[in-house]
Order: structure tokens, then C-alpha cells, then sequence
């Protein structure tokens, strides 16, 4: 009974002893590196991927932390074992901490590179012929920021309301865009993944956009978009599920942030037009309440 008492604490303090080193930041540094450059090593396009980049940032961490303080000191001890000339292992060292400086050099440039904000320069110009439209522009956006509703209040200080209202307000008028029981078709691009895509942060702004009617959005929103049935990054047209997409997190796809609002109770959601591409119907004025193509039966030169 005594060395099953003795065995046991034995168990139990190494387990904390293991949870411990699970939770130390030298270990999960020095872990991430090693994923990282398994990982990575043999497809270098895996660089993009969350679970690479989180890993990155636990590297940069790291070597924050553990390997640039013994900069100077390893410099001093180089040039004393130079002197005196037993410098091979002081050597191997200065190599391995060298190529990690260069890997933290490497993570900060792509850091700083993914931080710099591409804009377009985009000139005012006036349409020379009636009838034209009106294009409104914000720069410096990515979609998941204050972007959209940026371009709300730049559309309404150049008179074009978002919202359909009684009332008078910023943003807001009887002559608005949308009104609070109107049906919203967001008309995005689904054929392709990536950046082939409709941005999907972009679409979500857009959806709390609505939602966020002054008057109380008590409509619909429908996410659509014909991808033929063909072509696309998956030879089979459209998909609101692609595994990559044009967002900061590249998993959110448009159906996962449909999803989002639906699930809160929203009456949100995504008709892939792909379903009907080939079916053909007549008007509803006529009678066909099926869903499809109408098809002009006049030929256009």
C-alpha cells in the first residue's frame, strides 16, 4: 500500500509537472517552430493558412522573448573565443541563432507588408451624357471594418439616402433606398474561391447594414448568385461553401455568414441560382409561380 500511495503521488506530480511545460511559453514557441517549418517546408503556399499563421505569431513571440536578449552576449563570447581560437561550438550556435533572427526578420517584413494598405487613386469625373449613375468610392477599407457604413454616410452627404423612412434623419428619408419591410437581393459573385469571390466580410457589413434599419428591418435578405453550373474553381459552377474565400479569415464563406444572422433570427438567406440556370418559365402575371429563367422569345440582333 505504500508504494501504491508513493507511485501515485509520483503520477500526480508529474502530470502537473507535464501541464506545466504544456502551458510554458518556451515550449509552445519552440513547438510552433518546429510545426512551422514541417508544415511549411515541403508546400510553402500552407504559409497562408490560420493554423500556420497563428504558429507565426507564436514564433515571433519567441524569439522575441528568448533568443533576441542573447544577441550581445552571444556577440561578446564570439569575439573571446575567436581570441582564443576554441570557437567551433560558439560557432554552431551563432548559425542556429542566426537563422532565427532571420526567420523573425522574414515574419516582421510580411507583417509589416500585410499591414500597408493598397488603395486606389481614384479621380472625380463627370459623365458627359445623360442618363449616367452616380459611383461612390471609399478607400482604405478590408471589408470587415467601418467601410460600408462609411460609404452609407459618404451616399447620403451627396443626397442618395440608404434607408426608406417617414421621418427625416441622417441617412434616412421618404426617398431612401431601402425600406424596412422591403425583400434585399445581394447579387455576389460565387463561381470562384478566394479572391475570385465576392469579399464575404464585405457582405456581412452590408447584411448588419440593413439590419440595422432606423425604423426596425422586419424584411428579407437574399444572398444570390447564378454560377451557371459550370466552370468555376470546382468545374461545377457556383458554391456558397468554398473552403477558401475572399475574407481576413479565409473559412468564412457566405453561407457561414448567412448562418450567422439566421441563426440569431433573422430572415436571412442564399438561393444559389445554379438550381433553376437551365429551367425556363413565363411571368407571374401569367399564371407560372415556379421559379426560373424568362426567356425572350424576340430575336435580338
Amino acid at each position: 500500500m505504500l508504494f501504491k500511495g508513493a507511485f501515485i503521488k509520483l503520477l500526480l506530480q508529474m502530470r502537473g509537472e507535464l501541464r506545466r511545460l504544456c502551458h510554458s511559453p518556451f515550449v509552445i514557441g519552440l513547438l510552433s517552430l518546429l510545426w512551422f517549418i514541417l508544415r511549411t517546408g515541403t508546400k510553402p503556399s500552407r504559409i497562408n493558412y490560420p493554423c500556420q499563421r497563428a504558429a507565426l505569431a507564436n514564433i515571433h513571440l519567441w524569439l522575441t522573448i528568448y533568443i533576441m536578449p542573447l544577441i550581445y552576449p552571444l556577440i561578446h563570447l564570439v569575439q573571446k573565443s575567436l581570441r582564443s581560437r576554441r570557437f567551433l561550438p560558439i560557432l554552431v550556435i551563432a548559425i542556429i541563432i542566426g537563422g532565427a533572427l532571420t526567420f523573425w526578420g522574414v515574419y516582421e517584413m510580411m507583417r509589416m507588408k500585410e499591414m500597408r494598405e493598397i488603395s486606389l487613386k481614384i479621380e472625380e469625373r463627370l459623365a458627359m451624357f445623360e442618363p449616367c449613375s452616380s459611383i461612390f468610392v471609399v478607400t482604405g477599407t478590408r471589408g470587415n471594418d467601418d467601410g460600408i457604413f462609411r460609404l452609407i454616410d459618404l451616399m447620403g452627404d451627396h443626397g442618395l439616402l440608404f434607408y426608406k423612412s417617414h421621418e427625416y434623419g441622417r441617412n434616412k428619408g421618404p426617398s431612401g433606398l431601402i425600406g424596412r419591410d422591403d425583400v434585399v437581393i445581394i447579387k455576389v459573385n460565387s463561381q470562384w474561391d478566394e479572391r475570385g469571390g465576392t469579399n464575404t466580410d464585405l457582405v456581412k457589413a452590408l447584411i448588419e447594414a440593413i439590419l440595422n434599419h432606423p425604423d426596425g428591418f422586419v424584411g428579407e435578405i437574399v444572398v444570390a448568385d447564378n454560377g451557371q453550373a459550370q466552370y468555376g474553381s470546382g468545374g461545377f459552377g457556383g458554391s456558397f461553401s468554398w473552403l477558401r474565400n475572399n475574407a481576413e479569415n479565409i473559412s468564412q464563406s457566405i453561407q457561414s455568414v448567412v448562418d450567422f444572422f439566421a441563426n440569431k433570427g433573422y430572415k436571412v438567406s442564399t438561393y444559389l441560382w445554379d438550381q433553376i440556370t437551365t429551367k425556363r418559365v413565363s411571368e407571374y402575371f401569367e399564371g407560372d409561380m415556379e421559379d426560373g429563367y424568362i426567356v425572350n422569345t424576340t430575336r435580338n440582333p
